[in-house]
């Protein structure tokens, strides 16, 4: 009955016009190939770029070893084959069930060789031929999703040529040729993409890349070595010379088709309706050998986030209530109350750039890059769990200076559009309050949003890199100049306040420490114990940026300001350096990403040193420094704590990727929780047993559990776009007095 219904629905195309679709996708498998080879030959963070053994070389250790996992696989692959061959041909001379038989028997001593080479006691027994069986998964879990798209392509194709003289359907030819040409396009981008950044392409990039193509070559500019370069460059040529024999071969059977006219025909359903329903179907194998590799980048692009929202829609949302652990989000403008021990003191907010904890010799006194820091967090208090929200600068800004939950990169984008003003914004309470404030930065802001956001702070003033003379170090990343570059407009600020008598608020971004690490000419660079080359260069960085906090505090005490400064430091966001096999932070929400650095130093008057412990956030920063200053927050209902007076902390934290559909993540406790939208169950760890999150204990636990924290974890972010939606009008006419004074932004229009 089955086989009947598939010759049916099947589509019977000439052979000759399958040989010319199979040439013709020769050049795409060989991507394919490569792209595969690429990533698990980067299994452990290093991309390898070895152009002396060549391509050949690369695809050896990184496709063929990884993806036959062990000589058991490879021998169990050959005899499958072998066994099916003497079954068809044994099928005509005498019964079939001989050639079968055989090729079980073949199967078993092959499975039983297996488990002899891992050192099974007893190989011939049938539980230790699991060994086997696992390696075939594994094998299986790679690679299956990469062949049904492939035969996805080919089977269109052939389909497409068989009829082609029939009929000249423009509209047909039009659609089946751009497939192709996107399949081939998304492929080499993928290949690229993960040759600059150690991440698999998403649909959020491609997003970015087609409508932000400014803000795109502005990121990925310098990102490639020229070592990586080169081995993209010969990935290329071969796949330029297989397409070109590819296009013969397509040539010659297109010139020999009326000799092949009367050949019987393929019935391509049989593959195509299969392997179209399970490319649909069911996501990519995530085995944890092979899961951060297994997927397929035209499947990952095109029916990954179909997949993924239509999971959150359908079945999160309408499967259960959030706990009380989400938060309820507020976008009434809070207002700033004097009280009777209200301080006008100072406030000075350094934001430090790709600034991670544990790489600060503040929570590892072993590695002294940051003496500075160290030395300062003596006479601070000093926060042991701080996180971010997003891994990303602007969401920092809004967490750290405005005291609210950010949101993914499409939803600020369109919020910040419509030039809406941030009611919880520091600046402008602080202003209520007499404050003069500043945001200086060494870095453009001709990117994204960033300009449309940072006026939303409503900051009096914003100095960006295009207002602050070129150094003679020249650009030191794609966004900017050195940080020291800063220090003269930032005494020419202070002068003015000392001279106006009012209190200010300062906040400070770097710029060191972005990606690709770059150091102004001549800095002495040191040796360090690092993971990589490329965590050596940052942890030079954040060498450089300690003797900037030197300078930039000298700056205030040669003024006499620094005893009377509340002056706070803190990370935007972590950093990757392939811990968990990528390099890129939008990969992610592991704790290398997440946790920061965050000290409090207080004034002489009221100053107190020792650790804060607890969960904390960066949306905890406004209710810190209210606190501090002794005012109140009234009305609008902050989702932060102040780290002076809360001592319990936060029960839970949330997490968010950048891009739309990509992660989130809530640790409560000891237990995090990271739900990648197109993977189930969501990935656990047990932070307090495995800090560096290299077991997942997801099967370990209970699935009502693991069930109830992503439906937090989505209502959270649900939650938090709709705060973002609130009408510009309204959120204008909330901060009544804060909103009198405009902000003057020196700078392009945006980052």
């Amino acid at each position: 009955m089955l086989p009947r219904l598939a010759r049916t629905v099947a589509l019977p195309v000439p052979r000759s016009d399958l040989l010319c679709a199979l040439a013709l996708c020769g050049p795409l498998a060989l991507l394919l190939a490569a792209d595969k080879a690429l990533k698990l030959s980067s299994a452990d963070g290093i991309l390898s770029t070895d152009l002396e053994s060549g391509i050949a070389a690369v695809v050896w250790h990184g496709l063929l070893q990884p993806a036959i996992g062990s000589a058991l696989s490879a021998l169990l692959i050959a005899v499958l084959v072998i066994g099916a061959l003497l079954a068809l041909l044994m099928r005509r001379r005498t019964r079939a069930w001989v050639g079968w038989s055989l090729g079980i028997v073949l199967v078993y001593l092959a499975m039983a060789a297996g488990a002899l080479m891992h050192g099974e006691a007893r190989p011939w027994w049938p539980f230790a031929l699991s060994q086997g069986l696992r390696d075939a998964a594994e094998l299986i879990s790679l690679w299956w999703r990469d062949l049904a798209a492939l035969t996805l392509v080919c089977c269109l194709l052939s389909w497409h040529l068989a009829h082609r003289v029939r009929g000249r359907n423009l509209l047909r030819r039009t659609v089946v040729w751009s497939i192709v040409a996107i399949a081939y396009a998304l492929t080499l981008a993928d290949i690229a993409f993960f040759v600059a950044t150690r991440a698999a392409l998403n649909v959020d990039d491609v997003y970015f890349g087609l409508f932000y193509p400014n803000e795109a070559w502005i990121v990925s500019r310098g990102a490639i070595s020229t070592g990586a370069a080169l081995l993209l460059l010969e990935i290329l040529l071969c796949g330029l010379a297989c397409a070109v024999a590819g296009l013969l071969l397509a040539r010659r059977v297109t010139l020999g088709r009326a000799a092949a006219a009367h050949a019987p025909a393929a019935r391509l359903g049989l593959v195509l309706w299969p392997a179209l329903a399970l490319a649909i179907a069911f996501p990519a194998g995530t085995h944890e050998r092979y899961g951060p590799t297994a997927d397929d980048p035209l499947l990952s692009v095109t029916v990954s986030g179909a997949e993924t929202e239509l999971l959150r829609v359908v079945v999160l949302r309408r499967s259960g209530a959030p706990s009380a652990i989400v938060p309820t989000l507020h976008a009434q403008a809070p207002i700033l109350a004097p009280t009777a021990a209200t301080r006008p003191w100072n406030v000075v907010i350094v934001m430090l750039e790709s600034a991670r904890a544990r790489d600060t010799t503040v929570y590892t006194p072993s590695l002294n890059n940051t003496p500075f820091l160290a030395e300062l967090a003596r006479e601070s208090l000093v926060v042991d769990h701080m996180y971010a929200v997003i891994p990303r600068t602007t969401d920092a800004w809004l967490a750290i200076l405005a005291g609210r939950y950010p949101s993914s990169d499409r939803v600020v984008g369109d919020w910040a559009r419509q030039h809406p003003l941030v009611p919880s914004s520091l600046a402008r309470l602080l202003r209520t309050q007499g404050y003069a404030s500043a945001f200086f930065l060494p870095t453009t802001l001709n990117f994204e949003q960033d300009t449309a956001v940072v006026r939303a702070l409503g900051f009096d003033e914003v100095v960006a890199k295009e207002s602050i003379p070129e150094p003679a170090s020249g650009l030191v990343t794609p966004f900017g100049w050195e940080d020291r570059a800063l220090l003269a407009p930032i005494g020419r600020w202070l002068d003015q306040r000392a001279s106006d008598k009012r209190p200010f608020l300062l906040a400070v971004m770097t710029n060191i420490g972005h990606a690709p690490y770059g150091l102004p000419t001549g800095y002495a660079v040191q040796r360090f114990p690092s993971l990589n080359e490329q965590h050596e260069h940052y942890l030079n960085c954040m060498g450089y940026i300690d003797g900037y906090l030197r300078d930039l505090v000298q700056e205030l005490r040669d003024r006499g300001l620094f005893e009377n400064t509340l002056f706070l430091v803190l990370g935007d966001h972590g950093e990757a350096f392939g811990e968990h096999g990528s390099f890129l932070r939008a990969d992610g929400l592991h704790d290398e990403l997440l946790q920061i650095p965050m000290l409090v130093r207080l004034p002489a008057t009221a100053r107190r040193t020792g650790h804060i412990g607890g969960l904390r956030q960066q949306i905890d920063v406004v209710p810190t420094v209210a606190d501090a200053l002794g005012l109140t927050l009234k009305d609008g209902a902050l989702p932060g704590r102040s780290l002076l007076s809360d001592p319990a902390g936060h029960q839970a934290l949330f997490f968010a990727q950048y891009w739309d559909r990509m992660a989130v993540a809530l640790r409560i406790g000891e237990l995090k929780y990271i739900y990648y939208f197109e993977k189930d169950p969501a990935e656990t760890f047990d932070l307090s047993k495995d800090p560096a999150e290299s077991r997942d204990i997801a099967a370990q636990l209970s699935r009502g559990d693991e069930f109830q924290a992503r439906i937090d974890m989505l209502a959270w972010r649900d939650g938090v776009v709709q705060t973002f939606q609130v009408e510009t009008e309204t959120a204008g006419s909330a901060i009544g007095s804060g909103s009198a004074s405009p902000t003057r932004v020196d700078a392009g229009r945006r980052r």
